[in-house]
């Protein structure tokens, strides 16, 4: 713990603020007796969501593609590769049960902080566990991590080598812009 006693002092305040919207939206909830309101509430919370992560990127073709295919007992992997935005490829396996007859649940997993993104067993195998139980399964490499080189061009690789190094060198850059 630093001499100056302040070890905790932007997590405490992060903390506190939390709390606060907390207690302000238990109150704003416990304020709805009637359909009206509910309906109120909830438009209010869509704005805000609106608000929050917006304005939206303009949509684009993703411009996808099976690059190959993976025939395992039970289900398939599929190989995509696509554009999240114009000329930035995503690489990503697709696991599909065999003999899907119908629309199926879903989902889209991230990857942690592994060089070797979504081929670490880690998360071939949480895809695995789930397309094995009638889901379909979609995971990506996240920049800079498994086939997706965020410095492709750096001519110093050490400096990038890490998947963390090269995470942290993307912030460093948006610091300088404040």
């Amino acid at each position: 713990m630093p001499r100056n006693g302040y070890a905790h002092m932007v997590l405490d305040d992060y903390v506190d603020r939390v709390r606060d919207i907390y207690i302000d939206r238990k109150n704003r909830l416990a304020a709805v007796r009637t359909r009206k309101q509910a309906l109120t509430y909830q438009e209010n919370v869509q704005k805000a969501i609106s608000r929050a992560f917006g304005p939206r990127p303009r949509k684009t073709p993703l411009n996808a593609q099976i690059t190959g295919t993976v025939h395992r007992r039970g289900y398939r992997i599929e190989n995509i590769l696509f554009e999240s935005r114009p000329g930035c490829l995503v690489t990503g396996n697709l696991y599909l049960p065999d003999k899907l007859d119908a629309p199926a649940p879903g989902v889209i997993g991230s990857c942690g902080h592994s060089a070797n993104g979504k081929q670490s067993d880690l998360y071939q195998g949480f895809c695995q566990r789930l397309v094995r139980n009638g889901f379909a399964a979609f995971i990506i490499d996240p920049f800079n991590q498994g086939e997706r080189d965020q410095y492709y061009n750096v001519k110093n690789r050490e400096s990038v080598r890490a998947c963390t190094r090269a995470h942290n060198m993307m912030g460093k850059q948006l610091e300088l812009l404040g």
